[in-house]
């Protein structure tokens, strides 16, 4: 059973991917090695900031390279958000109503997706290929 709670209070920091601080990419790749022994790329080198266009375009590549597109959510999937018009956040699933999420400048979360706010920016939930 695993303990979702030990990823909450974990503080926002730009391009983070460890226990000291992540982003919403960087807490999705400490879930997946740390509970799926599954270690996902940190792409860090690859942008800037966590929000710009460029993060659009590695979520995107990673999307297309290691998971698939679902139309129903399941504990450890990825959801895509709209931040704006761009589609540049992502969150895991616990179930069918809640995720673990980081927002920048706060710390890591369980709340609903399907809560307003979030509904209303939700793109598409997204598997891992070695889960489907």
């Amino acid at each position: 059973m695993i303990d979702y709670n030990k990823y909450v209070g974990l503080p926002w920091a730009e391009k983070g991917v460890s226990w000291n601080g992540v982003n919403c990419w960087g807490l999705i790749r400490l879930f997946y090695e740390y509970e799926l022994k599954i270690i996902l790329p940190d792409y860090h080198n690859e942008y800037e900031k966590a929000v710009s266009k460029n993060t659009c375009k590695i979520l995107r590549r990673e999307a297309d390279k290691n998971f698939i597109k679902v139309s129903r959510a399941q504990p450890h999937d990825v959801i895509l958000f709209r931040e704006g018009l761009l589609p540049q956040h992502v969150a895991l699933v616990i179930n069918n109503s809640r995720m673990l999420n980081i927002n920048k400048d706060q710390t890591s979360t369980i709340e609903r997706y399907t809560d307003s706010e979030w509904k209303n920016n939700l793109v598409s939930f997204y598997r891992f290929k070695n889960l489907a």
